[in-house]
């Protein structure tokens, strides 16, 4: 029974998507992702976050279209269908939204800079030898 009323109220707590497409500096690439958070996604594009990605290795940092959905199901649904788009498909899409292809989430530079102090790795713990006490013959108890 406790089963049944826990997967009732999962299911009456929608969360909500966005599907977003990215692009590089020259407009060449063009990534489709989803996500729950725009601005938290677009900042870990932004410092490449996932190393060797394809967002990473094509520096997709631009994001130029999205959509938002109250239902992360119909967002799945919606990127799935995005991408199977063509590229001039994707492109029409883009240019009723953003002609201009401008950058349409802004991330201020200083949280950028912090996010990849956060990234640095971090020195290892100071290894401070500690002092033991030796025990010679001479303090032996035995």
């Amino acid at each position: 029974m406790l089963i049944f009323v826990f997967l009732q109220k999962r299911k009456a707590m929608k969360r909500e998507g966005y599907v977003y497409i990215m692009t590089n500096k020259n407009r060449t690439v063009l990534y489709v992702g989803i996500t729950n958070n725009l601005i938290r996604r677009v900042r870990e594009h932004k410092n490449h976050f996932i190393k060797g990605s394809f967002t990473d290795r094509y520096n997709c940092e631009y994001c130029i279209y999205y959509e938002k959905y109250s239902d992360i199901m119909a967002a799945i649904q919606r990127e799935t269908a995005m991408k199977k788009l063509s590229r001039k498909n994707k492109e029409r899409l883009i240019n009723k939204l953003n002609p201009e292809w401008k950058e349409l989430v802004k991330i201020p530079s200083a949280a950028v800079s912090t996010l990849r102090q956060a990234q640095r790795p971090q020195p290892p713990p100071s290894t401070h030898s500690v002092r033991r006490k030796r025990y010679s013959i001479a303090n032996s108890p035995f």
